[in-house]
């Protein structure tokens, strides 16, 4: 039996869930309060193992209640369910330690698929959330990889596109073989690019290139020491 907590932040919606949670024959389902004190009591009697949350805006005392719930039951499973996709709010969720992001037109299938999943140890996401998430993740490193490239063109360094894909990659910790996968080159071309990129930051230490890019990325200062070495 999969124990289900719904906090109650609107009526209509909280009651449209619990009319679908309870034709399932493996769960229970019990309202709680939208405010920490009548939370907490209702859960002194019945503890659940997945907590839907409806989170509609940032004002929201849903985050709150999940902080204190996390510190309190920290195996209970959380998922919140949006009413639309808000990057910051998701973000915000992920570090609270809620693991099922759904969206509030999600179909009730994915909705007790999911609530399944998470109580079997399983992240979740509405596949609309992923792609944000996906695009946003491009967009973090796309952006990165103009701040290489133009913090050393104001050192008067000149590095193409390819040359900041190489120094983002190496800059996160890849090795050659995986900077080949990463970007379907070949291995020599690989090492045909470090090397460029080595000779144009006169060094060929690998730690001393990601500490020169880490600190560009950072707004930092450091020159490079060309007496180190190391393997390309």
């Amino acid at each position: 039996m999969i124990n289900i907590g719904l906090v109650n932040t609107n009526e209509i919606f909280t009651q449209g869930l619990r009319i679908i949670l309870e034709e399932e024959k493996d769960m229970k389902v019990i309202e709680l309060g939208y405010d920490s004190a009548n939370c907490f009591e209702q859960l002194s009697e019945f503890i659940p193992d997945v907590l839907l949350v409806h989170l509609i805006n940032e004002s929201n005392n849903a985050h709150h209640i999940t902080r204190e719930l996390k510190m309190q039951y920290t195996d209970m499973k959380i998922i919140y369910i949006y009413s639309s996709i808000d990057l910051h709010l998701i973000k915000k969720g992920i570090a609270e330690g809620v693991v099922g992001f759904l969206l509030s037109c999600s179909s009730r299938d994915a909705l007790i698929s999911s609530i399944r999943n998470v109580y079997y140890q399983q992240f979740v996401f509405a596949n609309e959330i992923v792609e944000q998430l996906f695009k946003n993740v491009e967009t973090d490193c796309n952006d990165i990889k103009q701040k290489i490239r133009g913090g050393l063109l104001d050192k008067g360094i000149h590095v193409s596109w390819r040359d900041s894909d190489i120094l983002y990659l190496i800059y996160k910790g890849y090795k050659n073989t995986e900077i080949a996968n990463e970007l379907h080159l070949s291995e020599k071309t690989v090492r045909d690019y470090v090397s460029k990129v080595y000779k144009k930051l006169h060094t060929n230490n690998r730690d001393k290139i990601r500490e020169y890019v880490t600190a560009i990325i950072n707004e930092g200062e450091l020159k490079i020491d060309t007496h180190n070495h190391s393997e390309m």
